[in-house]
């Protein structure tokens, strides 16, 4: 994917999710949802590299999780992970609200929430935040999701080999977990109940293509 490829990409992601960009994300319309799906699976075709747009965000002021700062996505977030027997494309909507990698306090001396894996982490924070509970296979496939997409923004092997093996042994409990899917509004960064539901963003977010 070339400069001009990329540009259009996210002209036609930001086009199609007009909606979901605005402060009330929230009232997405059931035909503005199918747009922003086929927009997402568009995203897979053309060539086999894999792509990942700027990651645009609001941070949070004094609010913290765990001792982690939060931030709230601000434009359209998406990546598209390609593979000859099957390749995946999933956008992190405006609004959704991120803690990045939940690194525990004791080893942020090591590996910080915030650092060159961040967008990743994003990534796995939604696949995880919109997941069925109990979906082990669904699970799994979001861990291999963020492992890749480390690798793709240039972690290192042991680093990243050292955070996947995190989520893999202490994620099971926060997959589909009610208080994952949060979102706040873009004007003043209160919380917003979310009016769409995990089943829908999930339909309409993620995209999977057999044989690519």
């Amino acid at each position: 994917m070339n400069e001009q490829e990329a540009g259009d990409l996210i002209k036609d992601v930001l086009s199609s999710a007009r909606g979901v960009a605005g402060a009330k994300a929230r009232g997405l319309s059931p035909d503005e949802l199918e747009q922003l799906g086929k927009t997402v699976c568009a995203a897979l075709d053309g060539d086999n590299v894999n792509f990942m747009s700027a990651l645009t965000i609001a941070v949070v002021p004094k609010v913290a999780r765990e001792g982690r700062r939060l931030s709230v996505i601000f434009k359209p977030f998406i990546y598209v992970q390609r593979r000859k027997k099957r390749s995946f494309a999933v956008l992190a909507p405006p609004q959704y609200e991120t803690d990045f990698a939940s690194i525990p306090g004791i080893v942020r001396w090591l590996i910080s929430p915030f650092g060159k894996h961040a967008e990743a982490a994003v990534i796995h924070d939604w696949l995880y935040a919109i997941g069925a509970r109990g979906d082990g296979y669904a699970r799994k496939h979001a861990d291999k999701i963020f492992l890749e997409a480390m690798k793709y923004l240039g972690v290192g092997f042991l680093r990243r080999q050292i955070m996947f093996l995190g989520v893999r042994i202490g994620g099971g409990t926060a997959f589909g977990r009610g208080d994952e899917l949060r979102f706040r509004d873009l004007v003043n960064l209160e919380i917003e109940p979310d009016d769409i539901g995990r089943d829908a963003w999930r339909k309409f977010t993620t995209c999977w293509h057999e044989g690519k």
